[in-house]
This record gives structure tokens, C-alpha cells and sequence, in this order.
């Protein structure tokens, strides 16, 4: 079992934080989604990024993450200033363009239409071979109809240039989850593939959720 555990940014990780997440998962293999890396005690095996913007905010520390020899995988910007040593992909938003486990060998990996840094993430992984993938803070927002405005989990705790923290709007719509969400059911087709969702309340229905509790099982050495 190739495994792998990827670090997106919603609130719920904050469940995992309070259970001692980052000691008990010290042994994996773990990605880091933008600023995740920033909270982490250890460094991650791999940092990932889409936006143009994030790389501009954070190249300091994006540089410092390769001197350390941390991987580096991005969605290809044309106007953006490359990092020599970066891996770079060209990012599709349309289901049509979802090539599965082809991905990287064509050069397309999928970002769905919202263009988000965790379904780029999803995608490489899926592509490299993983077939045990650990989904992190993938909870796409805030419950419909909660009023709460902690979408992600470092909210109020890093000072982050990001258009999508503490902005429910960003996956509701009028109290209802945006229909973009649907993003992720193209990932069903990997039928050999386990993903699990380490977020019982994600508004993403297609895989599989668990708790906290349940993921740290799973994961325990035998």
C-alpha cells in the first residue's frame, strides 16, 4: 500500500491538532497545501501550490523549503515567475479534461472549477500511484446554515494573504453548497484507489469520511 496524507486547510483540521495530529502522523508521508508547511513542527515531503498570488506572497519561504530539499509541484502560470527546480503541470478545470492516472504523463493535472491547491494535490497523487490517500481540512467550506466563519484551520493564527479565508461565500451560495463541488466526483472513476476524507462534517459527499479517531488507527504501524 502506497500511502500518502495530504494537509489542505480547513477548519477541521483543528480536531486532528487537538488530538496531537502532527506527532502521530510524524512518520508518513505528508503534503503540504500552501501555507500548511507554516504550521507545521517538521517539514512536510512536499509542498504544493495553484495560485499565482500565493507563490508572489511567499517565495521567501518557498525558497527556503528547496534549499531544505523539500519538493516543490505547482500549477503552471504563465505569467508567474518560475522556480528553477519546481515541478511544474499545466492545470484543467473541465471534467472532460480529467485524464486520470495519464496526468502527468500529458501534462494536464486537474484543479476543478474553482481551481483549488488540494484537488491539483489530489490529482498528483493519484497519478504518482498512491492508492491510499488521506484527505486533510477538506471540508469545503463552512455547514450550510451554521453562521460560522472559521473556514480554515489557521484563521486568526497566520497572518495569510488568501481570498478564501474567513469567506464562506467562497463555497456557498444562499446557505446551499456551490454546484462547483461536484468538482470532485471525477475522482470516482479510480475505482483501485482508497481515498479518505479525515472530515465527517466535509461538505464533499463523494469519499468516504472519517474521524480523527478512525485515521489514526488506520494509520498505526502494525
Amino acid at each position: 500500500m502506497k500511502r500518502v496524507i495530504i494537509i489542505g486547510a480547513g477548519a477541521s483540521v483543528q480536531e486532528g491538532l487537538n488530538e496531537d495530529l502532527w506527532r502521530k502522523i510524524e512518520y508518513n508521508t505528508i503534503w503540504s497545501c500552501n501555507y500548511a508547511f507554516m504550521t507545521m513542527p517538521y517539514r512536510p515531503a512536499r509542498e504544493l501550490w495553484v495560485d499565482r498570488s500565493f507563490f508572489k506572497n511567499n517565495v521567501t519561504q518557498l525558497c527556503q523549503l528547496q534549499k531544505e530539499g523539500i519538493e516543490l509541484v505547482a500549477k503552471e502560470n504563465a505569467s508567474s515567475i518560475r522556480l528553477p527546480g519546481t515541478t511544474y503541470y499545466i492545470g484543467v478545470r473541465k471534467k472532460e479534461e480529467y485524464v486520470g492516472k495519464e496526468g502527468i504523463a500529458q501534462n494536464k493535472i486537474f484543479i476543478g472549477a474553482q481551481g483549488f491547491s488540494g484537488t491539483f494535490a489530489l490529482h498528483v497523487a493519484i497519478c504518482e500511484g498512491y492508492n491510499e490517500i488521506f484527505l486533510l481540512g477538506f471540508d469545503y467550506g463552512v455547514p450550510p446554515s451554521s453562521g460560522e466563519t472559521i473556514t480554515h484551520y489557521y484563521q486568526n493564527k497566520l497572518n495569510v494573504i488568501s481570498s478564501g479565508v474567513g469567506m464562506p461565500n467562497v463555497y456557498l451560495k444562499k446557505d446551499k453548497v456551490k454546484q462547483q463541488i461536484d468538482t470532485y466526483d471525477i475522482f470516482l472513476q479510480e475505482t483501485d484507489i482508497k481515498i479518505w476524507n479525515v472530515s465527517p462534517k466535509s461538505n464533499i459527499q463523494c469519499f468516504d469520511k472519517i474521524t480523527y479517531e478512525e485515521f489514526f488507527n488506520k494509520i498505526k504501524a502494525p
